[in-house]
């Protein structure tokens, strides 16, 4: 099973459901603006528990993606699962708020279960590990801590099979894809993800950067 996943201990304070989730307010005690990737494992293993998405660790069977896209204002978490069952894509768009001093709010936008590719999925496992994203480890830019300016927004895989888990970020796809080859994969999977699922998670401001000559 393939999944990816975000943060904490949680009160729900309001629930409207009719077969997804629409409107939902979860109150957490942890920072959500954690920077180093130590601390993000266990901020998204949280997060990921109050959105009530599956379990992902070194013992999930089969293997399981989940991409933590953090924007400029919305923010998305996508669950990929494959196993010997089946597929399933699920994708939940929130915002993270401080709404006072002392308390912190995740508010789920909108949900999307259930979700299948326009190409069917056996295209688009083979696209995505032409992009290389089972495999990727921690982006060039985030390793080196190179410039400061971009840093508003990333993106983070989880990846875990029956043996293995590991996280790894990458900064502003949309940005260093002029100048780093994987940060380019990582977009453009992004984009893949927008037409075959019908659901645009890349909103990075792609207006803001121009290819450099």
């Amino acid at each position: 099973m393939n999944k990816i996943l975000l943060l904490c201990c949680a009160i729900i304070l309001t629930f409207f459901s009719c077969n997804t989730r629409t409107k939902k307010d979860i109150l957490y005690a942890e920072d959500s603006s954690v920077t180093y990737l130590g601390e993000h494992e266990r901020l998204v293993t949280n997060i990921g528990r109050l959105l009530e998405l599956p379990a992902i660790n070194t013992g999930t069977k089969g293997t399981c993606i989940r991409i933590w896209i953090w924007g400029f204002d919305e923010s998305y978490v996508i669950n990929i699962e494959k196993d010997n069952i089946g597929n399933h894509c699920q994708i939940i768009e929130f915002l993270t708020e401080n709404r006072d001093s002392a308390h912190n709010y995740i508010h789920i936008q909108r949900e999307w279960q259930n979700l299948n590719p326009k190409s069917g999925w056996d295209t688009f496992f083979k696209r995505m590990e032409e992009y290389q994203i089972p495999f990727l480890d921690n982006g060039k830019i985030h390793k080196e801590k190179l410039g400061s300016l971009t840093h508003s927004s990333y993106v983070e895989f989880e990846i875990a099979q029956t043996n293995s888990y590991r996280l790894y970020r990458y900064l502003e796809p949309s940005y260093y894809r002029y100048v780093d080859a994987d940060s380019k994969a990582i977009y453009n999977f992004l984009e893949l993800i927008n037409t075959e699922m019908n659901v645009k998670v890349n909103q990075f401001p792609n207006h803001l950067f121009l290819k450099p000559n």
